[in-house]
């Protein structure tokens, strides 16, 4: 080994060591320009690319199904629905809302919204577009701004 014996024995050598984040800020700091123009879109740029490059990887050691997870992606952010995603989307909710109804005397849509994880204006559509449908999975009401409440039995 050249290198070793090429080293002065007699000398004290100072090891300095230094974490990987930090040589990673130093790295992408200087790829900002090249890469992207925000550190943000340096890494965004390099996620891009090693997804790109390695999606066997992702495959094979995760299992994950690109093609799938691209398809929810369009579905979530592009609002890119199949009739099919629709229909099944609408009973789930639909059968969720209901359920989440059953042991609630009167609520009002915003607190009811919260509860369920949706947008006031998305669950005022839903119950005023499919009424009928959420009479037949169980929810009988009737609704008096801001409130939704049972009906008596």
């Amino acid at each position: 080994m050249p290198f070793i014996d090429q080293l002065d024995r007699g000398k004290k050598y100072v090891r300095k060591t230094i974490t990987l984040d930090f040589l990673n800020f130093v790295i992408i700091s200087h790829l900002q320009g090249i890469k992207g123009k925000s550190i943000a879109g340096v890494i965004n740029k390099i996620i891009y690319e090693w997804v790109e490059h390695n999606s066997d990887k992702l495959k094979t050691t995760w299992n994950l199904d690109l093609i799938k997870l691209r398809k929810f992606a369009q579905m979530e952010y592009e609002d890119l629905y199949t009739d099919n995603d629709i229909e099944e989307a609408k009973k789930k909710l639909i059968k969720r809302i209901s359920e989440s109804f059953q042991n609630i005397e009167r609520i009002k849509i915003d607190e009811f919204a919260k509860g369920l994880k949706i947008s006031e204006n998305s669950l005022k559509e839903i119950i005023f577009s499919y009424g009928n449908a959420l009479n037949k999975a169980g929810m009988n009401y009737f609704y008096k701004n801001p409130y939704l409440i049972k009906k008596k039995s």
